[in-house]
């Protein structure tokens, strides 16, 4: 596999488990998911069976069946977007087999970035976003 296949698999991986919490969430509080309404809507912390959550800022930090899970969302032009912040995927990945530590992680992303497979949102460095087909050739 070429390194952006092994990431978009892990990325496919990763979002995979994020939409796993949001679903659980949904199906315990019958309400929209968002950190912009934790708190009023659902508990912006909790525990479910199998699930612990806590909202904060513009993200979530889970425990799902006992991994971690931590991402953001952000909002453009009116759609969901889910950022790559490199600590957090790291994080919510780091207990697979030959995941490599963070300094490493960071580095395959700054590749991948100089790659046009991802791409640095709004000049943060720390804010990462797949670049989708349509985006690199246009």
């Amino acid at each position: 596999m070429t390194p952006e296949a092994d990431f978009m698999q892990l990325y496919s991986l990763y979002q995979n488990r994020i939409r796993e919490v949001i679903h659980r969430l949904q199906l315990a509080y019958s309400a929209h998911i968002s950190p912009e309404n934790a708190g009023e809507a659902f508990p912006a912390h909790g525990e479910l069976e199998g699930l612990e959550f806590h909202f904060h800022g513009l993200g979530c930090t889970a425990l799902l069946e006992g991994q971690v899970v931590a991402w953001d969302w952000l909002s453009v032009e009116g759609d969901r977007h889910d950022l790559i912040v490199p600590w957090m995927m790291w994080r919510s990945l780091e207990h697979l087999e030959g995941t490599e530590g963070f300094d490493a992680f960071k580095a395959q992303l700054s590749l991948l970035v100089e790659q046009g497979t991802l791409k640095v949102w709004d000049g943060c460095q720390d804010l990462l976003m797949v670049v989708h087909s349509a985006e690199a050739t246009g």
